[in-house]
């Protein structure tokens, strides 16, 4: 121990901390009686300076002492000394070569010795272990071949008797071994399915037993063959195999057993069923193969052995195998119905083994007649059962039923049950509900059988249904004079028995004059007619004739539902009738609460009741229901108090009128005075009045200073006057307050206090000496443009003299004081001339004879920004680009092909507290702002893509809320790429604050050209409402013109185009000639937005032409109309109207007619273009041909492009 502890301490001083690896096989297997040898090897070795070797140990488990015991040790006690001990006298032997092994050699094993053992090296470097296992190998000790028939096992070589087809089993044990051995089973010259074997281990220690089971059935040609358990070589402790047999003796049983009848019908399987016709004769036939020895065959019915119809024939020799032998046997069977359901079986018997084959037999017969069930009396929609039965059938029968000849089976339940004979009982239940259609028809229940064949047995019933009328008809006269006669005729639908009639006017049971007739009608039922005559009176009027169809018997449960009747009112006609009107409620109302006039009102026909106001033609809203005619004021008011009255009538007599009834409406006082100032110098009088409305009568009382009451002494008198009243029944009451002689302790505020049962109310009046007058009041500014105000105010109290009202204001931008020198009497003004977006202060004060009011309300006010300047093309371009010149002298450009609006300012700069806004409105959806200030930004961007956009600026302030109360718009529609000009062009700014609006006058022409190229311009295309100017017809007006299109009669154009053309004179008589070609303004367009010709008014009365104007619509041109001519050579000449006599027009003498057959237009030699006419409606009434282009939702903005 020292030693190692030096080795071990030598180690951690030299700073040695690894391990040593120890490395063993996993086991070693050796054969009982042979050595074993156990490896260790080490890493890292022991030979040099840097590891020294302190021991090499070899252990292994005790199993008495449950320890580990030392087999071998070699233990150094220094680098040079090292002591080897081996224990068990030579058992074990150490080999230790000091370097990297120390392997382990164990002497002639026993089975003692198998173990783990551990090899565990201590070094320098550090400890390491590890084990092995021993594994000693044992072959089996003894080996047998046993079978169910010898247990303890044969000897080799004996033969066993086995049967072939019966499964056997053989059981090799093979004892003492280790491992286990391994059995394989062979039969000679047969392969073996491992299937068949079975294997199980059971242990004895450290030996194990093997048990192999083999299971096979023998064949015929396993006869003389041997079977073999081997133990192969692979055994690790066998050299050679084991192996122990027997030889097979094969005997053969019957191992089918074939059955068939003459029809050589196979039986294939036991119990399969057998159709057999009772009482016939069937011979069954069995036969067996192939046996050894040869076999018996027996008959069994139901296990009863026959006797009775076997035949038996001699054994055979099979043709196949000489030592084998065939079998056969035939039965000859009369079926009766007892067989039913019984076994018929053959039994074969050879080796001592039995085989069967049995059948059960079905002996198929008819069924019994059918026979119909039923016990009661069948009546309409009551469930009603019929049941068919029809027993001892095989198989089972199907139950039919029938309605006349109509199937109805569908209704029946068919329910099967086998009697003690095994056999088929049929009961069919139907689930009849009759109807009156079913009244005698006959019921039928057919049986249907395999074994039966037409005519199938039947059983009918016929049956009789009783029925309720399916309604009956009351017949009433369309209408009765009171005091005539009348005849009432009630009939019953068909029913089964008779119906009878229950009678009943006004709820009266009455019995009727008429008697009783019956018809045969459908469905074998009966029909019943009876009438009744009266005479009818006014009470009658809307009363209730019922007749009510019934069936009584005492046969079926028949019961007529109560409500099998038929009813009709009586329409007794008689005049008009009034009650007295009445109020509800009957005493004065209050203002403001429910009132309800209301009158009994009769007659038939029903009679119009008609309320009115005394004094009035106004029919008041009223109702009529259940003989009451109402009038509802749901919150009466003092203006709807007065006298009322109806009247009544219908088309039998004279109208009726009622007698009046008064509305009194109770309400509050009110006080009507409006002025709540007077004026009386000293010494004068003074007059004070309070005007009061009230119901009832009010009292009216003065105080003065709010607390003393006036009372009429020498200088104060108060009167009372009543004046006619604005409403009916109430009071206006004017007192008047008069003080004489007034002194200042006269002045002062005096109240006058009014009321009544229903309410109160008070009013002040201040009684001053005559002054200057009051300042006015609730001064606003009522309108605003961008240089005017228009300013509204209350008066003050005028100081009791006449007063007019002085205006003064000033601009923010200057303390100068402008007065408007009028005296204005009215309470409002308009100030014009002012600047636009200017703040100014107005002030407005009252005068008076005695002078002026202390100052005056005064009113800051923003005009508008002035409004944008008109829309102006900016030639050329194709209206790619449009302008509005703005007030401050700079330009706005509209680019439409890139949507981009533009501000071009120049040398003027937008002033910094407005900003230039831009507005869209696309399809009339409503105007939205596009973000940004033109004036801020380089541009704002609307979608050039978007059809019917329409485009506006406005003027608006940034810190004040204020917009141009005008905007300049102009719609946009979409313009072909080809024909955009994407340049803007400025129109040229005004300075000054004020542009010329340049006015778009023609948006599209019509060119005509005449005998000498002579041309006019075409009319204006306006938007909706839109003023304009058209050009004047020749004077006998379009109306003269036939209206139906004729084909064009001109040579030179295009066979196939579609065009609208005049005859030569019916164009010279229509088209304008230059003197005729002056424009009539103020035309307006019609719905449209496209119309193109317009007529104009006649110029004379005389003129067979309407005295209006008339509208051609939905009529439009191309978006590129037929002109072949550049317009570079184009003169500058503002007269586009008519071309002079000098010459042709260029743009026409250029045009290349090969350019302008195109889209079904073509040009003729008069110059005209001619193109299809697109009427979107009928061509109006009247209204002459019209030359133009197909439909298109383009307008150009250039003359010359048209």
């Amino acid at each position: 121990m020292t030693t190692i502890r030096v080795i071990l301490l030598l180690g951690a001083v030299l700073g040695v901390h690894s391990s040593t690896t120890v490395t063993t096989a996993p086991q070693v297997q050796v054969r009982v009686g042979e050595d074993a040898v156990l490896p260790c090897d080490y890493s890292p070795p022991t030979s040099g300076a840097n590891n020294i070797l302190a021991s090499l140990t070899w252990s292994k488990p005790n199993e008495s002492t449950q320890g580990v015991s030392t087999v071998a040790s070699y233990i150094c006690s220094s680098p040079t000394s090292c002591q080897l001990t081996a224990f068990n006298n030579g058992k074990y032997v150490l080999d230790v070569d000091r370097a990297s092994q120390g392997p382990l050699t164990v002497k002639e094993v026993k089975l003692a010795d198998d173990g783990r053992y551990t090899c565990e090296v201590t070094a320098l470097v550090g400890n390491g272990q590890s084990s092995t296992y021993l594994i000693v190998t044992i072959p089996p000790s003894a080996q047998t071949l046993a079978d169910a028939n010898n247990s303890t096992g044969y000897l080799t070589g004996t033969t066993v008797q086995v049967t072939a087809g019966v499964p056997h089993t053989f059981t090799c044990t093979i004892k003492g071994a280790r491992p286990a051995a391994t059995a394989r089973w062979s039969i000679e010259s047969v392969g073996i399915q491992a299937d068949n074997i079975t294997t199980r281990m059971r242990k004895e220690g450290k030996l194990e037993d093997t048990i192999s089971e083999f299971t096979f059935i023998p064949e015929e040609s396993h006869g003389g063959k041997f079977v073999w358990c081997i133990v192969d070589d692979d055994h690790p402790a066998l050299d050679q195999q084991m192996i122990t047999s027997v030889v097979l003796d094969v005997n053969v049983p019957p191992r089918e057993v074939m059955l068939w009848d003459t029809q050589n019908r196979p039986i294939s399987s036991n119990g399969q069923q057998f159709n057999v016709n009772q009482n016939k004769t069937h011979t069954f036939y069995c036969r067996t193969a192939g046996t050894k020895p040869a076999a018996t065959i027996e008959w069994y019915l139901n296990d009863q052995k026959l006797t009775t119809g076997v035949v038996q024939y001699d054994p055979q020799v099979n043709s196949d195998h000489e030592d084998l032998f065939d079998t056969e046997s035939s039965l000859n069977l009369q079926a009766e119905q007892e067989y039913h359901l019984e076994n018929l079986e053959c039994r074969v018997t050879a080796a001592g083994v039995t085989n069967t084959r049995y059948v059960e037999l079905l002996v198929t017969g008819p069924p019994d007649d059918p026979e119909i069930q039923t016990g009661s009396q069948f009546t309409e929609n009551i469930e009603a059962h019929l049941v068919c039965i029809a027993n001892n059938a095989y198989p089972a029968p199907s139950l039919r039923w029938y309605n006349n000849d109509g199937d109805i089976s569908e209704f029946a339940n068919l329910r099967l049950t086998k009697n003690s004979n095994g056999r088929f009982d049929a009961i069919s239940t139907l689930t009849f509900v009759p109807t009156r259609v079913d009244n005698q028809h006959t019921i039928k229940c057919l049986v249907q059988h395999e074994s039966l064949s037409e005519p199938y047995p039947v059983d009918t019933l016929r049956i009789d249904v009783d029925f309720c009328p399916d309604s009956v008809a009351l017949t009433c006269p369309d209408s009765i004079v009171a005091g005539q006669y009348a005849v009432v005729t009630c009939r019953s639908a068909s029913s089964n028995p008779r119906t009878g009639f229950a009678w009943t006017i006004g709820g009266e049971v009455i019995n009727p004059t008429g008697s009783r007739r019956y018809d045969a009608n459908e469905n074998a039922g009966e029909t019943t007619t009876q009438s009744h005559v009266g005479t009818y009176s006014k009470n009658h009027n809307n009363a209730e004739v019922m007749c009510c169809g019934s069936v009584r018997t005492t046969t079926s449960p028949l019961t007529c539902n109560d409500n099998i009747c038929d009813r009709c009112l009586l329409d007794v006609r008689y005049p008009a009738e009034l009650g007295r009107p009445s109020k509800t409620p009957s005493q004065p109302v209050e203002e403001g609460t429910e009132l309800v006039l209301s009158v009994p009102a009769d007659g038939n026909p029903a009679p119009i009741v008609v309320w009115r106001k005394n004094g009035s033609p106004i029919e008041l809203k009223s109702t009529y229901q259940d003989g009451i005619s109402k009038v509802t004021f749901d919150k009466i008011d003092r203006d709807e108090a007065g006298s009322y009255y109806c009247t009544s009538s219908n088309s039998i007599g004279d109208a009726v009128e009622s007698i009046s009834i008064d509305v009194v409406v109770h309400f509050p006082p009110t006080i009507v005075t409006d002025n709540r100032k007077t004026s009386a110098n000293e010494g004068q009088t003074a007059y004070l009045n309070c005007e009061v409305d009230a119901n009832p009568r009010p009292t009216i009382t003065w105080y003065k200073h709010d607390s003393i009451e006036m009372e009429k002494s020498g200088r104060v008198s108060i009167t009372e006057k009543l004046v006619r009243s604005p409403y009916s029944s109430a009071f206006r009451v004017v007192s008047e307050l008069q003080i004489r002689n007034i002194v200042a302790d006269d002045y002062g505020d005096y109240d006058c206090r009014v009321g009544n049962i229903v309410g109160v109310d008070d009013f002040n009046i201040t009684l001053t000496g005559k002054t200057k007058p009051e300042p006015p009041y609730e001064l606003m500014a009522k309108t605003l443009t961008a240089t005017s105000v228009t300013l509204s105010w209350q008066p003050g109290f005028s100081g009791g003299e006449s007063q007019w009202f002085v205006i003064s204001y000033r601009s923010k931008e200057t303390s100068s004081i402008i007065q408007i020198p009028d005296e204005i009497q009215e309470e409002q003004y308009t100030i014009d001339g002012l600047d636009p977006f200017q703040e100014y202060t107005f002030t407005v004060c009252s005068s008076n004879t005695l002078g002026k009011s202390e100052g005056g309300p005064s009113i800051s006010v923003t005009t508008l920004p002035e409004s944008p300047g008109r829309p102006a093309p900016l030639g050329g371009g194709g209206g790619a680009a449009q302008s509005w010149c703005n007030f401050h002298g700079y330009d706005i450009q509209y680019n439409q092909e890139t949507g981009k609006v533009f501000l071009k300012t120049g040398d003027i700069q937008v002033p910094s507290d407005l900003c230039i806004k831009v507005e869209t409105n696309a399809d009339g959806m409503g105007w939205n702002e596009v973000a940004g200030c033109l004036n801020d930004v380089d541009y704002v961007e609307v979608d050039p893509l978007l059809e019917n956009r329409q485009i506006r600026t406005v003027t608006c302030g940034k810190s004040k809320p204020y917009c141009s109360q005008d905007a300049a718009e102009l719609r946009f529609v979409s313009t072909p790429k080809e024909s955009t000009n994407s340049m803007g062009i400025l129109v040229g700014s005004v300075i000054g604050g004020i542009c010329l609006l340049i006015t778009i006058i023609i948006l599209l022409v019509c060119l005509v050209r005449t005998g000498n190229s002579k041309h006019v311009k075409g009319p204006k295309t306006m938007e909706n409402g839109q003023a304009g100017y058209v050009r004047k017809p020749p004077m006998q007006c379009a109306a003269a013109t036939s209206t139906e299109p004729t084909p064009n009669p001109e040579p030179n154009g295009p066979t196939d185009t579609k065009m609208v053309a005049l005859n030569e004179e019916e164009r010279k008589s229509f088209l304008p000639t230059p003197d005729e070609g002056n424009l009539y303004e103020n035309t307006t367009f019609g719905p449209t937005t496209s119309s193109v010709i317009a007529s104009a008014p006649p110029q004379s009365p005389d003129e067979p032409c309407p005295p209006e104007a008339v509208l051609y619509e939905n009529t439009k041109m191309l978006k590129k109309p037929c002109r072949g001519a550049s317009l570079a050579d184009e003169d500058d000449d503002d007269d586009d109207d008519v071309d002079d006599d000098s010459g042709a027009d260029p743009a026409y003498d250029k045009i290349d007619p090969a350019d302008c057959i195109k889209n079904g237009r073509s040009m003729n030699a008069d110059g005209l273009i001619y193109a299809t006419v697109e009427h979107k409606g009928p061509h109006p009434q009247g209204a002459p041909p019209i030359q133009t282009e197909p439909s298109t939702n383009y307008a150009s903005l250039d003359f010359r492009k048209m």
